[in-house]
Parts: C-alpha cells; sequence; structure tokens
C-alpha cells in the first residue's frame, strides 16, 4: 500500500523531505563499521604505547650497562687521579642526559663501539615501526596521537644521526694500553664490523642470574589498559567508601565497601559493591555479606578478579571461602574450612579461574585453587609473614607471588617469590645492608607492569643516627634477582615515613616513577619527590587512591568522593 502524505498520494521516491525513516534493520548495517573503527583506533594505540615502552626499557639497559662500566673505571682510579675522575664524570653525565656523547677515551673504545652498534640497530628497528604507524593510521585516530607519534619519531632520528657521529670518532681512538683497568660488561656475542650492514638483532648476552637456586623470569600480564581523554563523570562514587579493593594490575574495576573504618580493629560491610573506572557505572552489588576488614591489613581482605567478574570473601558464619558472580551474586565456589583451621585469610586471584588463600591462623600457609574444579593446585607455607598490606604481590602474569617474611628480626628483612604453579620457591632475595647493623626492613612490594622487575620500600639503618632508618626505593630485575635500583626516598620535609595504605606501592605505567604511601609521586631514578597527593577527605582518603596512566590518579575529594586527577611528573617547579 503506497503510503498517503499531505496533499495526496505519491511514492517515497517522489518526496526525499517524506521519505520514511530508516528502519531498525536499515541504521544497524552501520554499526559494525563503527565497531571496527573504534577497535582499529584502540589496536593502534595499543601498539604504540607497547612499542614506546618496550624500546624504552632496551634502551635504558644498553644505557646502564655502558653507565656501569664508567662507574667502575672511576671507582678504579686512585686518590690523585681526582681531577681525571671529575672530568670523565662530568662525561658521564652528559652521556646519561643524552645517551649520545659517549666518553672519547680509550678505556671506554670498546664499550663504547659495541653499544653505538646494538643501539643503532635497535633505533632503526624502532624508527621503521614507528613509521608505518604514523604514515597508516586508521580512522578515528586523533591527530594529537599522530604528531606524538611523529614527535618520538624525530626524537629517534636525531639520535641515530648522533650515534653515526659518534662512531668514527670511537674508531679512531687507540686500542686502552695494557693493564688498564675497565670493568667490562657481561660477556657479548660477536658483533659485526661497523661498515657492514647493521643485522636484524644483535644482542648482550644475557646477565647471569643471583645465584642457581633462582628461577624467577619475567612475567608480563595483559596489555596496558586505553583509558579514556575525558572520563564520562565527575564522581566515581556518591561517598567515599571507607574500604576499597583493586585488583593486581592495571584492572578497569574496584571493589568498595562503605562503613566506619577503624584502622586498628577494622570495620563490618554488608554491601559491596563493583564498579567500572571507565565508565563510572557499576558492574554489580553483593548484600549482605557481613564482611569485616581493615583496608591497611591483608588478613580479612576480600579479592576482586582482574576482570571484575568475581568476589572472594572469607565468610564467619559458614567458616568458608565463598566466590560470588558479582553481577548476579550467585555463587561461583565455596571452599569449606575446617574449624580447627578456620582463621582470617588474605585473599587473591592471580588469574580468572585461580584463588590464593593465605592463611594468618593455625596452618601458617598459601594455597591456590581451581575455581572450575575446586581442587587445590598447589600450597606452600608462609611463616612469619607481615599482616600489613603492600607485603604481598602477585606478579602482572599471575604466575609468581612476592612475600615479605621476618627472618632475623621482628620486621620483614627477606622476600620470598613463590612459583604459584607449584608451590615451590623460585628466588629469595636479602636486602643487603651494613655488616653489623640492624637488617634492612621490606614494608611495601609491587611488581613493575610489564613484569621484568621488583620494587620495595626498604628502610636501611641510618649510619649516622642509628635510631632512625632511611627508606628507599629499591628494585631487582626478575630475570636474575640483581639490584638495579636503590635510592632514597625524598619525604619532602614531612619527616618519617611511615607506611599506612591499602596499597602502599604502586608504579605509573611508564615505569619512570612510583607511588609510595597512595600519596607521594616519587622518581625512580633518584628518588625526587615529584608530587604529594593531598588526602582532603577524612585522615584516611587517601587509601583510595589508584594509579590510572602516567598523569592521573584516582583520589577521595574533601566530599568523601573519587575522582581522576592529573599529578604533576616532572621536578621542575
Amino acid at each position: 500500500m503506497t503510503p498517503t502524505c499531505r496533499g495526496g498520494s505519491r511514492k517515497p521516491s517522489d518526496s526525499p523531505s517524506n521519505a520514511p525513516p530508516r528502519s531498525k534493520e536499515q541504521n544497524s548495517q552501520t554499526i559494525p563499521d563503527v565497531h571496527k573503527e573504534i577497535q582499529a583506533r584502540n589496536d593502534w594505540q595499543k601498539r604504540f604505547r607497547l612499542l614506546k615502552d618496550e624500546r624504552y626499557q632496551r634502551t635504558r639497559f644498553l644505557v646502564g650497562q655502558v653507565d656501569k662500566t664508567i662507574l667502575a673505571y672511576m671507582n678504579s682510579l686512585p686518590p690523585k687521579e681526582h681531577e681525571l675522575s671529575g672530568q670523565i664524570q662530568e662525561q658521564r653525565n652528559n652521556f646519561v642526559t643524552n645517551e649520545v656523547s659517549l666518553p672519547l677515551r680509550p678505556e671506554f673504545r670498546k664499550v663504547g663501539l659495541d653499544y653505538v652498534v646494538e643501539r643503532l640497530a635497535l633505533e632503526r628497528a624502532y624508527l621503521n615501526q614507528f613509521q608505518q604507524l604514523a604514515n597508516h593510521p586508521p580512522k578515528g585516530v586523533t591527530p594529537g596521537d599522530v604528531r606524538e607519534v611523529r614527535e618520538l619519531i624525530a626524537s629517534v632520528e636525531k639520535i641515530i644521526a648522533g650515534l653515526e657521529a659518534v662512531q668514527p670518532l670511537l674508531r679512531a681512538l687507540p686500542a686502552a694500553t695494557p693493564g688498564t683497568t675497565v670493568a667490562q660488561q657481561p660477556p657479548a656475542k660477536p658483533l659485526p664490523k661497523p661498515a657492514e650492514k647493521d643485522p636484524p638483532s644483535s644482542k648482550t648476552e644475557p646477565e647471569a642470574p643471583v645465584s642457581k637456586n633462582w628461577k624467577v623470569v619475567a612475567d608480563p600480564g595483559p596489555p596496558p589498559l586505553s583509558w579514556p581523554d575525558k572520563f564520562p563523570y565527575k564522581e566515581l562514587t556518591g561517598q567515599h567508601p571507607r574500604l576499597v579493593v583493586y585488583p593486581p594490575g592495571n584492572s578497569a574495576f574496584l571493589l568498595a565497601g562503605v562503613g566506619q573504618t577503624n584502622i586498628q580493629t577494622g570495620a563490618r560491610y554488608e554491601n559491596l559493591l563493583v564498579g567500572d573506572i571507565r565508565t563510572g557505572k557499576p558492574l554489580g552489588q553483593v548484600r549482605n555479606v557481613g564482611l569485616i576488614a581493615n583496608p591497611i591489613k591483608l588478613p580479612g581482605r576480600p579479592a576482586l578478579s582482574h576482570d571484575g567478574q568475581l568476589l572472594a570473601f572469607t565468610d564467619t558464619s559458614h567458616q568458608a571461602i565463598r566466590v560470588l558472580d558479582t553481577k548476579t551474586g550467585k555463587p561461583k565456589r565455596q571452599i569449606p574450612i575446617p574449624a580447627d583451621q578456620f582463621s582470617d585469610f588474605a585473599l587473591f586471584f592471580p588469574r580468572p579461574n585461580q584463588l590464593l588463600a593465605i592463611d594468618y591462623g593455625k596452618k601458617e600457609a598459601g594455597t591456590v585453587w581451581d575455581l572450575d574444579t575446586g581442587k587445590e593446585l598447589a600450597s606452600f607455607p608462609v611463616k612469619e609473614l607481615e599482616e600489613s598490606a603492600g607485603t604481598v604481590a602477585i606478579s602482572p602474569g599471575g604466575r609468581f607471588v612476592a612475600l615479605a617474611l621476618k627472618d632475623q628480626g621482628s620486621l620483614p628483612d627477606v622476600i620470598s617469590l613463590i612459583d604459584l604453579t607449584t608451590g615451590q620457591q623460585a628466588g629469595e632475595i636479602r636486602p643487603a645492608g651494613p655488616s653489623g647493623r640492624v637488617p634492612p626492613a621490606v614494608s611495601a612490594l609491587a611488581f613493575s607492569p610489564d613484569g621484568q622487575e621488583l620494587g620495595a620500600v626498604v628502610s636501611y639503618q641510618d649510619t649516622v643516627n642509628i635510631l632512625s632508618s632511611v627508606p628507599t626505593l629499591t628494585v631487582w630485575k626478575l630475570a636474575t634477582g640483581r639490584e638495579v635500583t636503590r635510592v632514597p626516598v625524598d619525604r619532602g620535609n614531612r619527616g618519617m615515613l611511615t607506611l599506612q595504605a591499602s596499597e602502599p606501592l604502586q608504579w605509573f605505567p611508564d615505569q619512570k616513577a612510583v607511588l609510595i604511601n597512595q600519596q607521594m609521586v616519587t622518581n625512580r631514578e633518584d628518588g625526587k619527590l615529584l608530587d604529594f597527593i593531598e588526602a582532603e577527605g577524612e585522615v584516611d582518603a587517601h587509601y583510595a587512591t589508584k594509579v590510572l596512566d602516567d598523569n592521573r590518579v584516582l583520589v577521595a575529594t574533601h566530599q568523601q568522593r573519587l575522582v581522576v586527577k592529573t599529578v604533576k611528573r616532572s621536578a621542575d617547579p
């Protein structure tokens, strides 16, 4: 039947203005295309971030190897050579700053040439990939994104030009005289002559582990999250929750409970809300759980899976560990605990289908459960484990757990790394302090986002005032167990550093800075305080602070709500 319009009957094609509205089927034809565009844009952005971060890590390693060689040579010089040492120190500073100005001395000829050849091969490979991203951005990528890639391309090209200029200068240097003391890098694979075409890869032999018993390896997790440029909300919750739990790693979800918290005894939480930080919308709510937990203690703390789908908590009324679906509130798994072994457990989701339960009671053990079958996968002892938050950390890939244990004193002084696939110890770290003094105390642990390093806040006894301690940011490389960073933490004239936080150590994604005590934005290289996040709400409001990306955090305000804020990442005023 022909549709009727004013003025009589006519076909739809006779008058475009009177055409009937598009049907739902017709409109939906464009939705897959929109989804494809969004996915292509997200993939492009993720690819750029991964390449950028990977390049940073690899180039930092190369610079660090040369810097160690220069430093070792300086330390070998006799005191009378203080003038020469000062000259080399200035050259060293220039190199660490611009990564090109190598010291032009015979002692550094070989290490310098090796560095130039490997760095050139590395930079040219990344330059090619960055150029492909810049020249072929998918629809939806903003001009700002492309501009950032092109700025990085310009930086890489500048470094390549500088390396090509310094390479003939290094070749022209005479070989080091016999007997010269120079600390060499680890043995390297034979490198091609500089005149030859750079091979696809000419990597240095990996550094040897700290001991033959070291079995820890890098354990990367999922790729970094793509956070929105602007969050679609002004506040995430209408009331600041007293209990906030974030899954390990870069998860987009949080678990929040509202109650009157006492930092000594904890509080009772009947209802728990799971929210999506990206959208500000609730994912689900679990009611009538009767949970007793303390935000800065591990025993009794609930756990949220990385994807926000599962919630686990200790149910004292049923003497069991319960795992619930956060969307429906329905049980996923219930793990009964014998009455004589029941206690408050610290719970973690290493992987979506696994639950780690650490028993602080009589058993003093950690157990990994398969949530699909309910079977125990592995167990291990955890004697003398500190209860404070931050003394347990899960690697991004979920394979390892790091535990701060007490050995020689009343505070944790040894780090044990357990392989959760076997329950066996994969490595042990004992922070080294001056002999004859109180052992260093480990008060916070966190794996780096790329799963390559383990960071900790370690306090060493002051060499001048033995009654005080010096907190440091200490980092170890997981592939070897060797210490790669130890810098004193700048407290900004705020007195003693006392860690009381739900997540006392967090990494920023670029791994150039960390957040200590959920308030102190600290530079990784020198420990300088870059920014201090004031707790605008109650005295414990900073417990909710969470690093989102390199420049933003989720933080509580004086209105007792959670909002997204930008932090300062530069030491410049």
